[in-house]
């Protein structure tokens, strides 16, 4: 009869110990999962940050290339005159005036050819 008893209580005993093992068990695999999880999220969010950062570096390069075949596209057709003498004007204006009369009579260039 005693043992009758005894097993009752140590069948109780058993099943919260166990029962605490598997709460514990789920405990530790939930947060096995949550940082396997968020370790796995830190990488993505990495990856997709230095992807963001070549694309932006591709775009600045790019625009940069684009930048140098306008400046090159505009430049194409300029004359560079050595030994035109200096205006002694004060605005920037008169003294382009001056530098476009000199090359009309010097180098006979017709004014509608100046841009």
């Amino acid at each position: 009869e005693e043992i009758k008893l005894i097993t009752p209580a140590l069948t109780n005993s058993l099943k919260e110990a166990l029962k605490g093992s598997a709460e514990k068990t789920v405990d530790k695999a939930v947060r096995l999962y949550s940082e396997v999880t968020a370790q796995t999220q830190k990488k993505v969010l990495d990856d997709m940050s230095r992807e963001q950062a070549s694309e932006t570096v591709i775009s600045e390069v790019q625009m940069k290339m684009h930048t140098d075949t306008f400046e090159r596209n505009k430049r194409k057709l300029n004359l560079c005159v050595l030994k035109v003498p200096e205006s002694k004007k004060t605005t920037s204006k008169q003294r382009q005036e001056d530098d476009s009369k000199f090359c009309r009579e010097t180098l006979k260039i017709k004014k509608d050819d100046m841009i």
